[in-house]
């Protein structure tokens, strides 16, 4: 039995908004929707669609992350600490919950 099933081929882009990771992502997007279909990239604030004011923001990421054939993850200085103080203080975000 063959499962006729696409294969996820979105883009998924990743990132914690501070300012030096929201112009670098706004950039790879950017560049990305000039190499792959436009709709096929995902950053949530893009206007090429992203997430729409009133949408449901947790149900709208899973839905790209389960068509994402590639997740890109844009870290900062001090992501990795602020993620592991996060994860000891059991604080789930949507960045973790993202990854």
């Amino acid at each position: 039995m063959t499962d006729n099933t696409a294969p996820p081929t979105g883009i998924f882009i990743n990132y914690r908004r501070s300012p030096e990771t929201r112009v670098y992502a706004r950039l790879l997007t950017s560049s990305l929707q000039n190499s792959f279909p436009i709709h096929s990239v995902f950053r949530d604030l893009d206007k090429h669609g992203g997430i729409r004011p009133a949408e449901d923001f947790t149900q709208r990421i899973e839905a790209e992350l389960d068509n994402a054939g590639v997740v890109l993850a844009l870290i900062g200085n001090g992501w990795v600490d602020e993620f592991a103080k996060r994860v000891r203080e059991s604080k789930l975000d949507i960045v973790q919950m993202e990854l």
